[in-house]
């Protein structure tokens, strides 16, 4: 997982399969809003907050997800 904070809004998160396979998390579970995606999406919030010191605290977040094919 790397994580990139872009400005005082926006982060860049990248995950890869491992990253989900790690967690348990299969593909269709990340895409479905599940529980498993749901506690990922705060562990990397956590993990912002505590090294780039973001805060979403009183905003709303939006998700963007884009999947690259690996075999390009």
């Amino acid at each position: 997982m790397k994580i990139r904070k872009i400005n005082n809004d926006k982060l860049k998160v990248i995950l890869n399969s491992r990253d989900l396979n790690d967690k348990n998390i299969d593909i269709d579970s990340f895409l479905s809003n599940s529980i498993e995606s749901q506690d990922l999406f705060f562990e990397i919030l956590d993990l912002a907050e505590e090294e780039y010191d973001f805060s979403i605290e009183n905003n709303k977040a939006i998700v963007e997800t884009i999947s690259l094919d690996n075999n390009l």
